[in-house]
């Protein structure tokens, strides 16, 4: 596309944009009184630990935190805004995102579609923001799907676009008070593990959707004692981040005997942490940069320790596959746990035990990310399970997981969540997968507690080997 018809498109589409911002949809918007008064009861179960971690209140006046030099971190809003402009010029308000997009079939507003954000950023950048108005709530309701940028002719890197955003908008902290005392819990997996243990304790009292997460979280904490290295066995390294390694405990047992089986073994880095997706996806660059120091100390300690150098990192949630590559895959390959064990093992040769049962196998937006071939690797794992009977879900909008976005808009969250849950009520006895921890822990907590559990597929495979 040459230069005047792309002027001309952008032209054509700004018109457009502007005439359908100025549709205002009131039927969804943020949590009336009582939602909001559950919402700060939540938040300050948090509010010590975020305190203790650097965390300001609102209000309170910005203060020099003891961080290191960072240049994505400490990067000037004058800097931020050239890169927001540079990145959105790209766009040429085609529209060709908008039918993939989940939020603009939710609310069908051009405010809520990749083109419509990609105008209100340029306004923030540009420092016109005044004449946003209703729009500018439309930035934090976006999903981070990566939907967008699949199906972008211009390549427009989207999701970087709405990471700047935050950042520009946000300096200094996150979003969200909610997000903030979250980030502070991650940060400390220590305490983090004391408080997933005191959802053994009785909840009742917890606002309903926190009460909801706690009891999907509640689950008997297994102790795992490491196995001793050999030299004489290939070795990985498995990275169980924040979350993950309390609410995933069942996948990461399943998939070091899977590896044990396969002739693998782990190498431990005990001291790691989160990943920093949620972080960043908050627009808290800070944050996000010293978890990725924290996890780049913790791999070079690891390799310093043991005599068998690790071959490989995987990763068991494909949410924290990208930001995990892009930390540490400057030292080691870093691939998707499922993508390793059919490109790196035997596991296509192995003799599975026939399985009498059907799946319904949810595929998580960020499962696009490891495949390579067109294939997406939990999938065809689980066809090689005799007897198995795979239920594929179209890959169609978003669960509203999103990191933080189930916590930030419930109401939202549960909306995008019920095609979903309706694909899995249509399946009554069948098992219920999926690969991402914040998809499980989002659409199990809106689950009938009658139905079954999400599993992680490594489960299943456990199972059948």
């Amino acid at each position: 596309m040459g230069m005047r018809e792309r002027k001309t498109a952008k032209d054509s589409g700004r018109k457009f944009i502007a005439q359908e911002s100025c549709r205002l949809d009131g039927r969804l918007g943020r949590s009336g009184c009582c939602a909001f008064a559950g919402e700060v009861a939540a938040c300050l179960l948090w509010f010590g630990a975020a305190r203790a971690n650097g965390y300001r209140a609102l209000g309170e006046p910005e203060c020099q935190t003891s961080a290191e030099p960072m240049s994505q971190a400490n990067a000037p809003a004058a800097e931020i805004r050239r890169d927001i402009l540079a990145l959105a010029d790209a766009c040429v308000l085609c529209g060709q995102c908008l039918p993939v997009c989940p939020t603009y079939a939710l609310d069908q507003r051009e405010a809520e579609s990749p083109r419509g954000r990609i105008v209100i950023v340029q306004h923030l950048a540009r420092a016109s923001h005044g004449e946003l108005g209703a729009d500018l709530p439309a930035l934090d309701h976006c999903l981070s799907c990566g939907r967008c940028e699949a199906i972008c002719p211009a390549k427009v890197e989207f999701s970087r676009l709405m990471d700047l955003s935050r950042q520009l908008r946000f300096p200094g902290r996150s979003s969200s008070l909610a997000v903030r005392g979250i980030l502070a819990v991650v940060t400390r997996p220590t305490l983090l593990g004391w408080l997933i243990r005191l959802t053994a304790w009785p909840v009742q009292w917890l606002p309903g959707r926190w009460m909801r997460i706690a009891r999907a979280l509640r689950a008997p904490l297994t102790v795992f004692t490491p196995s001793l290295v050999s030299d004489s066995r290939p070795a990985v390294i498995l990275f169980a981040g924040c979350v993950e390694r309390y609410a995933e405990q069942t996948a990461l047992i399943a998939l070091r005997r899977i590896l044990e089986r396969l002739g693998w073994q782990v190498v431990e880095m005990p001291s790691q942490g989160c990943c920093g997706a949620l972080a960043r996806h908050a627009g808290d660059a800070a944050v996000a940069a010293r978890m990725a120091q924290t996890n780049q100390r913790a791999l070079a300690a690891a390799l310093a320790s043991h005599t068998v150098q690790p071959r490989y990192i995987l990763t068991l949630s494909t949410g924290c596959h990208s930001d995990v590559a892009n930390t540490l895959g400057q030292r080691l390959p870093v691939l998707e746990a499922m993508e390793f064990l059919l490109s790196h093992t035997r596991l296509r040769e192995w003799q599975f035990r026939s399985v009498a049962a059907e799946v319904v196998l949810h595929s998580p937006c960020t499962s696009r990310s490891t495949v390579e071939n067109g294939l997406w690797a939990a999938e065809e794992i689980l066809r090689l399970l005799p007897g198995l009977r795979v239920q594929l879900m179209p890959r169609q909008g978003c669960c509203g997981a999103a990191g933080a976005h189930m916590l930030a808009f419930p109401q939202r969250a549960a909306l995008l969540a019920a095609s979903v849950l309706d694909q899995f009520a249509s399946f009554p006895e069948a098992r219920r997968c999926t690969s991402n921890v914040g998809c499980h822990l989002h659409l199990q907590t809106l689950s009938d507690p009658s139905t079954p559990r999400l599993q992680h597929p490594l489960v299943l495979i456990d199972e059948a080997m």
